[in-house]
């Protein structure tokens, strides 16, 4: 089973998933990344081509041992990319030429490609807030002058234990 650990950590305590999601950080600052990288052959990556992106991001997060059960986090796949895309397919692969193929990420609710992100991870962060049982509430902020602002406020609204506050410089 993959456990994450902190890149700055002396300790290197490694936790699973639902926890280091919640920490974000380590004690030192470092940020959480797995202790491996699962590895696929040619026959696995071509499998990919298929999946639909829902399927697709629930076969990576299984890839690194996310642990919730099989049916929250497809519900919660589910929630972050059907009816706030604009697009079935989430993102669309439009073909310019015989040989250049565009990926369009802006067809999320703020149209930025951050939304790819940030529509799942507030679901993830509060799935895991309740796995965890944790009482405490969590207010994020964002200091930007980007459109992370606006992706990380259309993400994390109306979610419980959360609050977040847009900075903009």
């Amino acid at each position: 089973m993959i456990k994450y650990i902190g890149t700055r950590s002396l300790k290197n305590k490694k936790i699973p998933f639902s926890q280091a999601i919640l920490k974000t950080t380590d004690e030192n600052g470092g940020l959480y990344v797995p202790t491996t990288i699962p590895h696929l052959s040619k026959k696995e990556m071509k499998k990919l081509l298929s999946l639909s992106y829902q399927e697709l991001t629930y076969y990576i997060f299984k890839l690194f041992d996310v642990d919730f059960e099989e049916k929250e986090l497809k519900n919660l796949i589910n929630q972050a990319y059907t009816d706030n895309f604009g697009t079935k397919e989430v993102i669309n692969l439009s073909q310019l030429d015989e040989n250049t193929y565009l990926n369009e990420l802006f067809h999320g609710p703020t149209a930025s490609f951050k939304d790819l992100a940030l529509q799942i991870k507030p679901l993830l962060f509060s799935k895991a807030l309740e796995k965890n049982k944790e009482k405490l509430d969590y207010l994020i902020l964002v200091a930007t002058s980007g459109d992370t602002g606006s992706a990380a406020l259309s993400g994390y609204k109306d979610k419980k234990n959360t609050k977040i506050i847009n900075d903009h410089f």
